[in-house]
């Protein structure tokens, strides 16, 4: 799990209540595959030098909830906390010269 907080401030309450919703904020972890467009042929021609293919997946969105404690903050401010939830056999981010995975939110 990823905890997640975010504070949002405005003058224009309307618009502070539009987005600062839970439902309204979309943070997303993502994860990166990079490999030779070539990969499958043999070791010569799916070089370095080859073209790289990257393929992008959405992993998992984040939950969120408002900070109960938060709530006398004032007029201008919210704060929500939330959490990026990870399935289990998710593979860490990694790298050598021809696959790369990557994670980010």
């Amino acid at each position: 799990m990823i905890p997640c907080h975010i504070a949002i401030q405005s003058n224009d309450v309307q618009a502070l209540d539009l987005l600062a919703k839970p439902k309204a904020i979309a943070v997303r972890l993502m994860r990166s595959v990079q490999h030779p467009k070539d990969a499958g042929q043999s070791m010569p021609s799916a070089s370095l030098n080859s073209a790289m293919v990257e393929d992008k997946t959405e992993v998992e969105r984040a939950v969120w909830w408002f900070n109960p404690e938060a709530e006398n903050l004032g007029l201008q401010l919210r704060r929500l906390e939330g959490e990026i939830h990870l399935e289990e056999g998710l593979q860490p981010s990694c790298s050598f010269s021809l696959f790369k995975v990557s994670v980010s939110a």
